[in-house]
């Protein structure tokens, strides 16, 4: 006779209460757009809905579940920004949950012609990490407005790239107010391991009389100002390459308060920017025609203001 004590029912009740770690679903894209459609195909949007809702909100693609890994099987070439709130400005659905996209060498880019978005944008608690794929060709362009993040938005996320590239996009203020992070705006926690930021561009073109202008962080902002130092965003860049990106301002012949290009690698605004065993080269920050001061061309590789940064074993 086997004999079952009061404890023994209650471990066995505790056990059948307790939450089961939720398994992470495996979602493979074989569609090179990004339409939202019920037609066989799984689109990286479609993914990144799935992932973010832990759900099949899309037939097409498997269920999200948990921290959700995605494989891409061709390049994805982005047409028009994803389905959001109005003015969303993303080629991707805004990631609020934690992803894994195993690029396999494939590229996401927005299409030759297409309207103006970056490519991707993430919030808290987002997580996202880009194994072996390039992102490029994203473009943010506000005529009245601050224009920041032409690749990738990090809004309070955490971001990671291992072997991959961030590569010509842009982040560009036509007029007025400022462009910052060509290639990435980082506003929360960045990671670049094995990897390269080049062609990135922040610009400002056509400066009006009486405004002051910025452009910079042509391949990576890390945070900018109307940051605060509770923020403290933190950027790492390991065995990574960061070069030829641009900082741009050209204005017109009337004067301005100001008008100042700067830091076409990586610009520091409050946190942290720390290089191991990585390479700033070939950074270009150009300022043309006149304003009250300069225009000023400062920092082509590196540039912080209230952030620390370190330097180890790396190459300016």
């Amino acid at each position: 006779m086997i004999l079952r004590t009061k404890s023994f029912y209650a471990l066995a009740i505790a056990l059948l209460l307790s939450p089961h770690p939720v398994t992470p679903a495996s979602i493979v894209v074989d569609g090179a757009d990004g339409t939202d459609a019920d037609d066989g195909i799984c689109t990286l949007v479609e993914a990144i809905e799935n992932a973010n809702d832990d759900a099949a909100t899309n037939v097409d693609c498997a269920a999200g579940s948990g921290a959700d890994d995605i494989t891409l099987t061709t390049n994805v070439t982005l047409t028009a920004p994803a389905a959001g709130p109005v003015g969303s400005q993303h080629g991707l659905p805004l990631v609020n949950s934690t992803i894994t996209i195993e690029g396999g060498g494939f590229s996401i880019t927005r299409g030759g012609g297409s309207p103006d978005f970056r490519i991707m944008a993430l919030v808290y608690p987002g997580d996202v990490t880009l194994n072996n794929v390039t992102v490029s060709g994203g473009r943010i362009a506000n005529p009245y407005g601050r224009s920041i993040g032409g690749g990738i938005l990090n809004n309070g996320g955490i971001l990671s790239l291992n072997n991959s590239t961030l590569s010509g996009n842009t982040a560009a203020a036509l007029g007025l107010e400022l462009a910052y992070g060509g290639g990435l705006y980082n506003k929360g926690d960045a990671t670049f391991t094995d990897s390269t930021v080049s062609g990135n561009s922040a610009e400002v073109i056509g400066v009006m009389s009486g405004t002051n202008q910025r452009a910079a962080g042509g391949g990576i902002s890390n945070c900018a100002r109307g940051c605060q130092n509770m923020e403290a965003p933190q950027l790492v860049l390991t065995s990574s390459t960061v070069s030829g990106n641009s900082a741009t301002v050209i204005s017109p012949s009337s004067p301005t308060i100001y008008a100042i290009a700067a830091a076409a690698g990586i610009y520091g605004y409050y946190g942290s920017v720390t290089l191991t065993n990585s390479t700033l080269s070939t950074n270009t920050s150009y300022g043309t025609d006149d304003s009250m001061f300069g225009p000023l061309a400062l920092g082509g590789g590196i540039t912080h203001s209230y952030a620390d940064v370190y330097l180890v074993n790396s190459t300016l």
